[in-house]
């Protein structure tokens, strides 16, 4: 990254500048590379309907932001292109945030105890990045990179199977967020796979930068989803702050998930009825993040530490 490429951001010390080159060389070397994930149209489907959801002033934030990590990475893309970065740091090889996708809770219907949960999981990992945007100490740069993850973290804190997982005698280890419990469905060969790829109808691979086709698609499905589930019919839910709440809420969804047999095809019914809850969790997990960001950046009204055009 040259100096051309900073544009009108000077920082104003040399350990702020390598905090900024270290961020830029990261994104180069996660993103570079085309990442056709399966799981990318959940993900961008809660950023967009968390978009929708924006009023002016986290419209402007989040236009600041994306300025940002456009400028240390161009191409980096819109709001909506950003949510599955989070999976693109696992598949470019970087695993230094791979519990900060999950909690594993244990699911044992036969009473069996499991492993301690990590401390750093999704529950912790959302409420640092809160934390970080929140603070208006805080630079651009601990700001971006707390931006860039935490809608995909709050997407995985409402994949049922990113907030626990089958422990019994079979799996006294645990099955891994419903990994280890194969099923008979096409490609879909375990229950994690399932539930990532809406019941296998979300699975459409989505290169970045978006192509207009994909745009349509995108919003396509948000429209369908937020009349089914439209931010009213939350009312009780969007009262609910705490984290730790959302992740206990989303576990309590176990019953329904295992009910399909271990190694067995899935029933009509159960992909159905499936693939409403998955639709539901989605439209939450955006009416959420969009509620988050509205307090984090009410609350970080002061100028960052950064000297920059890009005040945060």
């Amino acid at each position: 990254i040259n100096a051309e490429s900073w544009g009108h951001i000077t920082p104003k010390s040399q350990k702020t500048k390598m905090k900024g080159v270290w961020f830029g060389a990261a994104l180069f070397l996660l993103l570079s590379s085309a990442v056709h994930a399966w799981w990318d149209v959940g993900h961008m489907l809660v950023h967009e309907i968390a978009e929708r959801n924006f009023d002016s002033h986290t419209h402007s934030k989040v236009k600041s932001l994306m300025g940002f990590l456009n400028l240390v990475y161009p191409g980096i893309g819109n709001f909506v292109e950003l949510a599955p970065w989070g999976d693109q740091l696992k598949t470019n090889g970087m695993h230094w945030f791979d519990t900060w996708h999950y909690i594993e809770k244990p699911y044992s219907p036969e009473g069996l105890n499991a492993a301690p949960i990590a401390e750093q999981n999704v529950v912790w990992a959302v409420n640092q990045a809160v934390r970080a945007l929140s603070n208006p100490a805080n630079s651009t740069f601990e700001k971006g990179l707390s931006f860039a993850l935490l809608g995909h973290f709050i997407g995985d804190i409402h994949q049922p199977l990113h907030c626990g997982g089958m422990v019994n005698r079979k799996l006294p280890q645990g099955d891994q967020g419903g990994n280890l419990w194969p099923i008979q469905y096409g490609k879909f060969t375990n229950l994690h796979m399932l539930w990532d790829s809406v019941m296998g109808r979300f699975d459409r691979p989505m290169p970045r930068p978006l192509s207009e086709e994909n745009i349509q698609y995108l919003r396509g499905l948000a429209d369908s989803i937020t009349a089914k589930h439209p931010r009213s019919s939350f009312a009780e839910e969007l009262e609910v702050v705490d984290v730790d709440t959302w992740a206990d809420t989303t576990f309590h969804l176990q019953s329904f998930v295992y009910s399909t047999p271990f190694n067995n095809t899935p029933s009509d019914h159960y992909l159905e009825v499936g693939f409403n809850i998955a639709q539901r969790q989605i439209a939450l997990a955006g009416y959420r993040l969009a509620d988050m960001l509205h307090t984090a950046f009410a609350s970080s009204k002061s100028h960052p530490r950064v000297s920059s055009e890009l005040h945060l």
